[in-house]
């Protein structure tokens, strides 16, 4: 059998590996655990809850009534766009901050407000995010009430009705104090299975034979014990 030279520094040993893993299969667990409580303490103690509240806009377009054409739903689907944009607008998130007297920026409040359309209807959605669960309920009706207004005033539509009120959010909407638990024992479990496999990867130490067949391709012809010397 033809002798390897070469010194396979860095071979990967899924055995080596495995027998690693799970020798230290407490310690992986132990950062599994010190991780999600340090995620459940800082979510719980430093990170401020976030509360969401909805509302609903339903807008008619002057053109659907009657027979509807190719270029009638282009066009209505057009005006509900517009309506989106709107909603988020200077002008209107002005009008929005004046009626509550906050004292706050319309970039600020453009930045807390998510607007939605489903596909094929006339429903604009409007949810506002706030650290205030009531501020969030005023926030989304008096949006609701101000973008209904100007639609009216500025684009070619029948009517916009408020179709569903805000609610006084009963639930938090984030953070998601368990998602971060679990993601950060995850990644705390995985930190240190990585640590685990350099260390396996990177040890070039002889412990046995068959390093040494493995490591310098050759033949062990006898091993001497080692003893340690005892005390007289």
């Amino acid at each position: 059998m033809e002798k390897e030279a070469t010194y396979h520094y860095g071979e990967i040993r899924i055995k080596d590996i495995i027998l690693s893993l799970v020798k230290n299969l407490h310690i992986i667990a132990m950062a599994a655990l010190i991780c999600g409580l340090s995620a459940f303490i800082v979510t719980q103690k430093w990170i401020d809850p976030v509360y969401e509240s909805s509302t609903s806009l339903y807008i008619i377009n002057q053109q659907e009534v009657g027979i509807l054409t190719t270029g009638d739903l282009s066009s209505a689907e057009q005006i509900k766009q517009d309506a989106q944009h709107l909603i988020t607008s200077r002008t209107v998130l002005s009008e929005v901050i004046a009626s509550l007297g906050l004292d706050m920026s319309t970039e600020e409040l453009a930045g807390n407000i998510t607007v939605t359309s489903p596909d094929e209807t006339r429903f604009i959605d409007i949810t506002v995010r706030s650290e205030n669960p009531a501020l969030a309920q005023k926030l989304a009706n008096a949006t609701a009430a101000a973008a209904r207004d100007y639609i009216l005033d500025s684009m070619e539509v029948t009517s916009v009705e408020i179709m569903d009120e805000a609610e006084y959010p009963t639930g938090v909407s984030s953070p998601d104090i368990w998602n971060n638990v679990i993601m950060a024992a995850i990644y705390g479990g995985i930190f240190v299975v990585i640590i685990l496999v350099v260390a396996v990867l990177m040890d070039d130490s002889i412990k046995n034979e068959e390093d040494i067949r493995r490591n310098f391709g050759i033949s062990v012809l006898g091993v001497i014990p080692y003893q340690k010397k005892q005390r007289s």
